[in-house]
């Protein structure tokens, strides 16, 4: 019986403390150790659904290629295992994190998805450890290990800008993260495992230097979005609204990938709160750190989203132009919002 403690434990053991290793990098606020556990238990569930997945797909693959060429190697890799594998993580850490009150900072998303991962990760070495003994598992500890983290923190990466994203009220630019997030996974994923699959000296030294430099970028990655981590925001902060109040008004398209639903409203209050301490702004001008705009001010739509009529905007082309960028800038460049206040009926 004590052999098999001894097989566990060195399944187990170097995902358990890969999993403490990124826990302890959030600084800001710990992760509940039952939520971390539940999503531990979905990385399993991940790995079960897997095995389903990968073995129809090998099925298929023997269908219509010659087994072991090199094409059938790729798709093995990069679809059968990769994205099959990649595809089931993400989709227990969607259902499980996505909607949860704890999820309100954007590295906790690295921190699931890393849970979810080693999770799996943890399972299928005992498969590995059980079926080729203790042999395999320096290797495993080694490699196979660390390279399901890497890709969990690519996963991670995208899918907190997701959430963000999705609490911004840009939909579009969440589904884009998502899509990043599988993606990019997928791609180390099934490279790592293509490089091994080919086993030609070529593959062993790319393999190699490409598992080095992932680890290295890896852990600096995740040392960086450790120390710049931020809340997960539902509105812009006022120099993003300043922004593009100014682009508008000069007939300029807003810089940014995807312009969240609510920018007009946001604009609106940003206006309204400009105007409201104008008294202020003589005497020294209000602070930068007050909210953009007051929730219990906002008009509510049916979706729960501020609403602002686009009615009362003009369609000439000059009023899209009304202030230049001489006359709406400070002394210190920043936009000054109040300057258009008068002008806001063309928002």
């Amino acid at each position: 019986m004590s052999i098999v403690y001894i097989y566990l434990a060195a399944a187990i053991l170097p995902a358990v403390a890969l999993l403490y290793y990124v826990y302890r990098q959030d600084r800001i606020e710990s992760e509940p150790v039952p939520l971390i556990l539940a999503l531990v238990l979905r990385g399993v569930l991940a790995a079960l659904a897997s095995i389903v997945l990968e073995t129809i797909g090998f099925w298929i693959l023997d269908a219509i290629l010659p087994y072991e060429t090199l094409l059938y190697v790729i798709l093995e890799a990069f679809v059968v295992v990769a994205a099959s594998e990649e595809g089931t993580k993400l989709f227990f850490l969607k259902r499980r994190t996505w909607n949860d009150e704890n999820f309100n900072y954007r590295f906790d998303a690295i921190v699931y998805a890393a849970s979810v991962s080693l999770g799996f990760a943890g399972f299928e070495n005992i498969e590995y450890v059980m079926g080729y003994g203790l042999r395999v598992a320096p290797y495993r500890a080694a490699m196979a290990i660390p390279g399901h983290l890497c890709f969990s923190i690519f996963m991670g990466y995208f899918y907190g800008r997701a959430r963000m994203a999705a609490n911004m009220g840009d939909e579009e630019g969440s589904k884009a993260h998502l899509r990043r997030a599988f993606l990019t996974a997928t791609f180390f994923h099934g490279f790592y495992d293509c490089c091994a699959m080919i086993g030609s000296t070529a593959s062993t030294v790319i393999f190699m230097i490409f598992l080095v430099l992932m680890y290295i970028y890896v852990f600096r990655m995740l040392k960086r979005e450790s120390a710049t981590d931020e809340p997960i925001r539902t509105e812009p902060v006022a120099e993003e609204v300043d922004e593009w109040i100014r682009s508008q008004l000069e007939g300029e398209q807003p810089e940014e990938e995807h312009q969240p639903r609510d920018w007009d409203a946001w604009a609106r209050a940003r206006l309204e709160q400009e105007a409201a301490s104008g008294g202020s702004q003589e005497q020294g001008g209000p602070s930068d750190s007050s909210p953009v705009v007051s929730r219990s001010s906002q008009s509510t739509s049916a979706d729960g989203g501020p609403v602002v009529s686009r009615s009362s905007q003009s369609t000439s082309a000059d009023s899209s132009k009304v202030r230049s960028k001489d006359s709406s800038a400070t002394g210190n460049g920043k936009f000054d919002t109040s300057n258009i206040y008068n002008n806001k009926d063309r928002f």
